[in-house]
């Protein structure tokens, strides 16, 4: 099953309590992450000042993307500008490529202790950044809960499950970039589903974008990574319907779907954590639990508020487009700071990938 620690199954570097110490790149990864922290501080200021109505003022998203100045009335559902989009989804593109990161520090392999810290934190961040944007309780956001947020929770909690078992299971490299084929899904779905025809900018762009994932997935597939490969694949189905909900719905955000994806991979997985021969329940060490927790919030739950809040205003494909500057940042974190090094065929993909983002951006008045 899914949840085995057999070592087997692992990565071929990676097996429990061998990971590289996280202490010993503490300074670098803190000052990447400077803008989620910041963030998270400036969010929870508006949250507990009193009488202050996010309708009335400005609040800004510091990050290494520079200031990024946003307003929203307090309900939370006008329209996006495509620009403010654009830029919301590649922050949050920037906030999750980290998260491999996080998870190559871990001393855990077992999927399932990760799945259930991760989506813990995760989901009260979300939650808290849904109650600041709406200008709502919680206690109105969850009951704001419909059809399509219970059906985007269920599409997000099989990609973050499938996404944490693929990176225990292959290469960072390999999971992220084999994620971008996203788009594909996405225009597909979105096409058949909703009626959404891709532009001819973004075909253009799925069509550099996967000559990238060719360069470096087929360049050098291994087969004993074949497990992981699958997952990964499966994470990119899943995250490309919740995409095509997000865009068919006609809601203003998926935070919703989000808030339940995180909260449903929690629970599932902490109830397999105590089922089976090879259950390991869920004991971590206290070095791993603060760094969970802090991946949860800072990395994917971030990253992943911000995506799922800007979604709605963008084709799914697009935004699929978007999201790839988390599959070539995340191995590049990764290569710098631990050393797993990326071939030149990764590099030589990842630049093309790149490029097919930055094609889509720059035409992105064309594609009006």
């Amino acid at each position: 099953m899914p949840g085995s620690s057999s070592a087997t199954m692992r990565y071929p570097q990676r097996t429990a309590r061998s990971a590289r110490p996280l202490v010993t790149h503490s300074l670098p990864l803190a000052l990447s992450l400077r803008g989620p922290f910041l963030c998270a501080i400036t969010t929870c200021s508006f949250a507990v000042n009193a009488n202050l109505s996010v309708r009335s003022y400005k609040y800004f998203l510091f990050s290494p993307l520079e200031i990024i100045s946003l307003t929203t009335p307090n309900t939370g559902y006008a329209a996006m500008p495509r620009s403010r989009a654009i830029v919301l989804v590649l922050f949050g593109a920037l906030c999750m490529s980290f998260a491999a990161l996080f998870v190559r520090g871990l001393e855990t392999t077992d999927g399932r202790q990760i799945l259930t810290y991760r989506g813990f934190s995760q989901g009260a961040m979300v939650a808290l950044i849904a109650c600041v944007i709406r200008g709502t309780s919680l206690k109105t956001f969850l009951a704001s809960f419909d059809k399509t947020d219970w059906a985007a929770g269920v599409a997000m909690a099989c990609a973050f499950s499938l996404y944490i078992y693929s990176l225990l299971n292959t290469s960072v490299a390999s999971t992220l970039l084999i994620l971008s084929i996203a788009p594909v899904f996405a225009a597909i779905l979105g096409w058949f589903w909703i009626g959404e025809k891709p532009t001819t900018i973004t075909w253009l762009s799925i069509a550099l974008a996967l000559c990238g994932v060719a360069v470096m997935v087929g360049a050098g597939f291994d087969l004993g990574r074949t497990t992981g490969n699958l997952f990964a694949i499966g994470s990119a189905l899943s995250f490309a319907l919740m995409l095509v909900l997000a865009r068919g719905s006609g809601k203003s955000d998926l935070l919703g779907g989000n808030f339940l994806g995180a909260v449903l991979a929690m629970l599932v997985m902490s109830i397999l954590a105590y089922i089976g021969s090879d259950a390991n329940g869920l004991a971590v060490s206290p070095r791993d639990l603060v760094i969970l927790l802090s991946m949860g919030a800072f990395t994917i739950g971030l990253g992943i508020a911000f995506v799922a809040w800007a979604a709605p205003n963008l084709p799914s494909a697009e935004v699929s487009l978007l999201i790839l500057l988390e599959s070539v940042l995340s191995p590049l974190w990764v290569w710098l700071i631990l050393g797993e090094k990326m071939s030149l065929y990764e590099i030589t993909g990842g630049t093309m990938l790149l490029a097919s983002v930055a094609l889509l951006v720059a035409m992105q008045k064309e594609a009006k």
